[in-house]
């Protein structure tokens, strides 16, 4: 399913641009290859058995993106 999709993505690559979706497309890409956020934070649990830390990586992964999003967009 995954490999089916990334080829999906290469297929329509030609056309992102010209419909002004680059960065949504881009993000797809992210998930297919790193996984979402839950599987982020199941990876932590299992690594930690610490609800804590599941929930400390969460704050960094907001604290990181808002920044992110904030230099993207000169906020």
């Amino acid at each position: 399913m995954r490999e089916l999709a990334l080829e999906l993505l290469e297929f329509i690559d030609d056309v992102v641009d010209e419909l002004r979706s680059r960065r949504e497309v881009d993000y797809v890409r992210t998930i297919l290859t790193d996984g979402t956020s839950a599987d982020k934070q199941v990876q932590t649990f299992r690594e930690t058995g610490d609800l804590r830390a599941v929930v400390r990586s969460l704050v960094d992964e907001t604290r990181d993106g808002v920044e992110q999003s904030a230099r993207t967009y000169h906020v």
